[in-house]
């Protein structure tokens, strides 16, 4: 069987969401809430919480008060 699209493992590779190997470039949730020491970190360009500041998407922009 094929497995549903995004959820294969690729174990090499920097993780998307803390720019670290180890643990795969797309981990599920569950691997990334044990592993990913990005998981309950607060990003310094967006302010959001699950990824760093190395792997955000957000377009470089003054910060919103």
């Amino acid at each position: 069987t094929m497995p549903k699209a995004g959820a294969e493992i690729i174990p090499d590779g920097k993780c998307g969401w803390c720019d670290k190997t180890g643990h795969g470039r797309r981990p599920s949730r569950e691997i990334r809430e044990a592993k990913c020491k990005a998981f309950k970190s607060k990003c310094r360009n967006c302010d959001r919480i699950g990824h760093f500041e190395v792997c955000c998407r957000s377009k470089k922009e003054e910060k919103q008060t």
